[in-house]
């Protein structure tokens, strides 16, 4: 296999994908103190590659780019919004003004952290949960290799892909721009959100005491309405009196955030059926039992649940019209462990790199943007797909 070097990478990638960018290389997006480095797992780093059309603008869009040969060439891109660091910088200035982010730790690109300092102490702020706790003693290092989700060779395939040069850009990619989920975000249930996050290592949601909606259901509010927006027989029945379900929720916001009751009620009712925690987690074998409100209104659609789905899965479903709902859970390394997760929906492939499109369900902030994410990088994964 051919070296090749970040910027190398990232000019082969947009050259792959027909992309009408390039790769913003100005000294002060490299400089530490503009953009903290960006760690695989804590260990292998990344680079933050910011995209843009002219040299002289600001960057729209990024491409996130591993130089170790274990992993993907490109573990995430986006062709819109801010740099990856910027918007997650910023929720956490946002949040909490007094810490100083020494680094970003990247588990998945649906489970990243901040690593930060505020007064002579350490602390680990989740994102874009905005959880946090004080790092006590030294990190532990995660066991064994860092790169284990990924097979060698298949990194290696995927890396002389990017070097070929007879590769049609954009062949193997497929958006479903009529099926683009509306950006819903978690709500608290007695509507009392802060203006940021709890106070800086508590460890609690910014909803604490009360409880938060969780991502499963509005992961399942967002699949709602990419199926709507398609015209699925039945679906004139879900929200049937709202004028407002189409319209994205922010991410940020004092008091109640949701821009439509009948949507929020979903979530809600979603969040019992599921059976999920005060604090927002919901058990993958309880996925599928967020379809309880629409059975309630006579909805005639059949789902199907699937284990740790194949990549050709999501390019099949993908292909046939079909948004669907997909998860992964995990846990940090650390003597804290606590749990971490995500549930998405995906409307959109690229097969170059194995990607797939994905609405992250935290409102319209640009922290929260879709993104194309590397599927391989996902462990104890599960997905729901219409099937009639």
């Amino acid at each position: 296999m051919s070296d090749m070097s970040p910027d190398a990478t990232a000019d082969a990638f947009i050259a792959a994908r027909g992309l009408a960018s390039t790769v913003k290389r100005a000294p002060a997006l490299r400089d530490r103190a503009a953009a903290p480095p960006v760690l695989w797992r804590g260990e292998i780093p990344l680079q933050d590659m910011p995209l843009v059309t002219r040299t002289d603008e600001a960057p729209a869009g990024y491409v996130l780019v591993a130089d170790d040969p274990r992993l993907p060439p490109v573990l995430e891109h986006s062709e819109a919004g801010e740099s990856f660091t910027a918007g997650l910088c910023e929720a956490v200035a946002r949040a909490y003004p007094q810490a100083t982010i020494e680094r970003l730790i990247f588990q998945s690109s649906l489970q990243i952290a901040a690593e930060v300092s505020s007064g002579g102490r350490r602390y680990m702020i989740e994102l874009p949960t905005l959880r946090s706790w004080e790092i006590v003693g030294s990190p532990e290092a995660a066991p064994g290799d860092v790169a284990e989700p990924f097979d060698r060779a298949t990194m290696d395939g995927l890396r002389q892909e990017l070097l070929s040069t007879d590769r049609a850009p954009l062949a193997d990619k497929k958006i479903l721009t009529n099926a683009m989920p509306v950006k819903y975000n978690q709500n608290c249930n007695r509507y009392s959100l802060a203006g940021g996050g709890p106070a800086l290592g508590a460890g609690t949601t910014h909803c604490s005491p009360n409880s938060i909606s969780g991502c499963a259901p509005v992961g399942w509010a967002m699949w709602v309405s990419a199926l709507k927006r398609v015209g699925f027989k039945g679906g004139e029945a879900i929200w049937r009196n709202s004028t407002d379900w189409q319209k994205d929720w922010p991410s940020f916001g004092a008091g109640q955030i949701s821009q439509s009751a009948e949507v929020n009620s979903f979530i809600w009712k979603a969040h019992r059926a599921m059976g999920t925690t005060t604090d927002g987690f919901t058990r993958n074998d309880k996925l599928a039992d967020g379809g309880a409100p629409l059975k309630a209104l006579g909805v005639p659609w059949k789902f199907r649940q699937t284990y740790k789905p194949l990549y050709e899965l999501a390019v099949n479903l993908v292909s046939t019209g079909l948004p669907f709902l997909f998860g992964g859970t995990g846990r940090w390394h650390g003597s804290t462990e606590p749990k971490v997760g995500h549930c998405v929906v995906v409307y959109g492939y690229n097969k170059a790199s194995n990607m797939v499109l994905v609405c992250k369900g935290w409102g319209s902030d640009a922290m929260a943007q879709d993104k194309f994410i590397n599927w391989d990088q996902l462990t104890d994964t599960t997905s729901i797909h219409l099937t009639s």
